[in-house]
Formats: structure tokens, C-alpha cells, sequence
């Protein structure tokens, strides 16, 4: 009875931080109007919609495959971003400030964790273009698999397209040279292209060799959670902009994160994704 009871609890876990990241994701829209956040609500995001990831990737891709993916994720960047701080070849030349906290390699500790609550997102979301359903295929061949690595990769450097100027604006880290995009080097897209289609790729390969398989049963909507969470970013970020008065970055964020958006939204799901 406890065995057939606990991936429906752990499901309502994952849904309880779903809808927390929800409503804390509204409060940062409105902070041009609310005022601005707190720093613990800065911290609260990569807690709520971190947790919600990693709790949503072990129901579905089992505990070794989502421990995995974490580690890949975490790991990867880690070494990215420390050689990136330290010489200006990944992503240019920049430098965090103390607002995030305690640092290794120069880089604080908060940055590598954070990387997986958008990394599972943009993993699920290109799951589900592709085939209807957020779970990997079976019998993946190679050209596929790296096919969807970088799919998850653009998925995933779209966020920052939107991402570094708002955290450049507010203090967060700083670029020793005037990039071309709002101050932003085009350097730093292509480093972050590069860091996760690393990601993507190493766990994708090793996914389609080792296929993982969910605890339980995939309701539809509990599925489509991590979806709406990068949809969330999408239209977070879209309303944010404009009511921040930067129209420019408004219009990057409905078209570079909205557009995937919308094709999930008309995707018709495949009988594999019901449970």
C-alpha cells in the first residue's frame, strides 16, 4: 500500500513547489511596481524552482539518472565558469560581486547549483517537441541524441539572452568590457552554448545507453510542470521588461523563450506520455 502511495505523495511535493515557484516568480514581475525584492527572495528562486527541478527529474528519470544529471550539470559548470572568471575565454572578460554569496574557484557556490533548474526545464522541453513527451525515447540513435542535445542547449542559452541583463543591471556580476548586447559580450552566448551542449550532450549519450524510466505513473499535467516553469520564465520575463521600460529585451524574451513555448502549447502529446 506505502509502495503504490508514494510516487502519488511525491508528485503533490513537486506540485506544492511548483505553484510556490509560481507565485514567487509573479512577485519578481511586479517588482517595477511593488518595489524592489529583497535579497531572500533572490535566494528563495534557485531554492524553489532548484528543488522543484531536482524533484521532478527523480520522479521521472529514477534517482541514479536525475543524481546524474545533477552531478553532469553541476560539475560542468562549475569548471566552465571557473575557467571563464579566471582567463575571459569562455564567456569574456567579467567578474561576480559578493551579492551571491560564499565562492570556489572565484565563483559563488549558488552559480553551479542554479544551472539544473533551468537545465531539466529546457531538457523536458525539447523532449517534448520532438516527441510529444517529456521522457527520452528508447533505441535513441547518436544523430538524434545530439540533435536533441542542442536543441536543450539553445533552449537553455535563450534564458540568458535574458538572464545577463537583468543580473548585470542589478549588481550581480560585471563585464570588463562593453559588449555589444546591452553591454554584454556576443562572447558570452557562444560559452554559454558551449557549456551546455557539454551538458546536454555527456548526459544524453549516457541516457541513450542507460535509459531511465519513471517511478511512476506521468499524469498529463504533472508532465507538463516543467514546462510551464520555462513558460513561467518566458512570460515573466516578457511582462517584467515592459514594465520595466525596456520594451527591447520584452520583445527578445516573447520571441526567444516565447516561441517554444507556444510550439508546446499546440503540440499534441504522444500515447507514450499518459499514465
Amino acid at each position: 500500500m506505502r509502495q503504490t502511495q508514494f510516487p502519488h505523495r511525491w508528485r503533490t511535493v513537486v506540485t506544492i513547489l511548483f505553484f510556490a515557484y509560481a507565485a514567487l516568480n509573479s512577485y519578481f514581475v511586479l517588482t517595477p511596481v511593488l518595489g524592489a525584492a529583497p535579497p531572500a527572495a533572490m535566494v528563495m528562486v534557485p531554492v524553489l524552482m532548484g528543488s522543484f527541478s531536482l524533484c521532478h527529474a527523480l520522479y521521472v528519470l529514477g534517482i541514479r539518472h536525475a543524481l546524474g544529471f545533477f552531478a553532469v550539470s553541476t560539475t560542468v559548470s562549475l569548471v566552465f565558469e571557473a575557467v571563464g572568471v579566471a582567463t575571459g575565454l569562455v564567456y569574456g572578460p567579467y567578474h561576480y560581486s559578493d551579492l551571491l554569496g560564499p565562492r570556489l574557484f572565484a565563483v559563488p557556490i549558488v552559480v553551479p547549483l542554479a544551472w539544473f533548474m533551468v537545465i531539466y526545464p529546457s531538457y523536458t522541453l525539447a523532449n517534448y517537441l520532438v516527441s510529444g513527451t517529456i521522457v527520452s525515447q528508447r533505441g535513441t540513435q547518436l544523430s538524434r541524441t545530439l540533435g536533441l542535445a542542442g536543441l536543450s542547449a539553445m533552449l537553455m542559452t535563450a534564458w540568458d539572452l535574458l538572464l545577463d541583463p537583468q543580473m548585470t543591471a542589478d549588481g550581480y556580476w560585471t563585464w570588463h568590457v562593453e559588449g555589444s548586447y546591452f553591454g554584454i559580450p556576443v562572447h558570452n552566448f557562444v560559452g554559454w552554448l558551449l557549456t551546455t551542449l557539454t551538458i546536454f550532450t555527456i548526459y544524453r549519450v549516457a541516457e541513450s545507453r542507460w535509459p531511465s524510466a519513471p517511478w511512476g505513473p506521468l499524469p498529463h499535467r504533472f508532465m507538463l510542470q516543467p514546462l510551464a516553469i520555462y513558460g513561467l520564465l518566458a512570460g515573466g520575463y516578457t511582462v517584467g521588461f515592459a514594465l520595466q521600460q525596456r520594451p527591447e529585451v520584452a520583445l527578445i524574451a516573447l520571441f526567444a523563450m516565447g516561441t517554444p513555448t507556444l510550439a508546446a502549447l499546440v503540440r499534441r502529446p504522444s500515447n507514450a506520455s499518459h499514465g
